[in-house]
């Protein structure tokens, strides 16, 4: 989030000089994103990825098709996305779990666990305030090949959610500076409008953001309770 003057209170992840006006770049981070789903789809859906392999569809597919399909219907499960660590040194763990529960609840943990995370990355950037509230939000990675992840992000974050055409984004980022550095445009705020294009865009739903803070309260209740373990 790029702020005026470096953020001290608290101390982000990680903080770099912003290349616009002088400005810092504040940065919260952990491994808590689409590596989580790798892991699950490597370890717990195995046969199931080997037989859409050989159906020529992808697994990320059908976990896309088992959240969207019981998205709307009550979870009691809460996943933390610490496979490859996290906060205070936390680790992942399902809580919740019952007998009648499926592998499609299971996977929906997984991608509400890791917005949640994300969620709480931007509370921490919020919290040192002296920034101006986000309207929108740009999602990249693995999750913004999800249509339905990516609506998930914007109903938990209640904002838009847009996603830039393309794929290598780092590298295009690059070319945006480099592109200003050769003069083909004046400045980046320039080159970004003209090499930069929206593909798609999700609003967030109320009734669903209102549903997912219940749930978010719950994730940070339950965040709190386990951090004396991992001390």
């Amino acid at each position: 989030m790029p702020r005026a003057e470096p953020q001290t209170d608290p101390i982000p992840f990680v903080q770099m000089p912003y290349p616009i006006d002088g400005m810092f770049l504040a940065c919260e981070a952990s491994a808590t994103s689409a590596s989580n789903l790798e892991w699950m789809c490597q370890k717990i859906l195995g046969a199931d990825a080997e037989k859409e392999k050989q159906d020529d569809k992808s697994i990320y597919d059908v976990c896309n098709e088992m959240v969207a399909n019981r998205r709307e219907r009550p979870s009691d499960i809460t996943f933390f996305p610490y496979l490859y660590g996290g906060p205070n040194n936390a680790r992942s763990s399902f809580i919740g779990m019952t007998a009648s529960d499926e592998k499609a609840d299971l996977v929906h943990a997984v991608y509400e666990g890791i917005v949640f995370a994300h969620k709480a990355h931007v509370d921490a950037l919020m919290a040192a305030g002296s920034s101006q509230a986000p309207t929108v939000v740009r999602l990249a990675g693995g999750a913004a090949k999800s249509s339905v992840w990516a609506q998930m992000f914007a109903d938990v974050l209640n904002l838009p959610v847009e996603i830039a055409e393309g794929s290598e984004l780092g590298a295009l980022g690059a070319c945006i500076l480099g592109a200003v550095g050769i003069g083909a445009f004046p400045d980046i705020p320039t080159a970004v409008e003209k090499m930069v294009k929206v593909g798609r865009r999700f609003e967030p739903e109320a009734a669903l953001h209102s549903k997912y803070m219940s749930r978010y309260a719950r994730f940070e209740k339950l965040s709190a309770a386990l951090n004396d373990q991992w001390a």
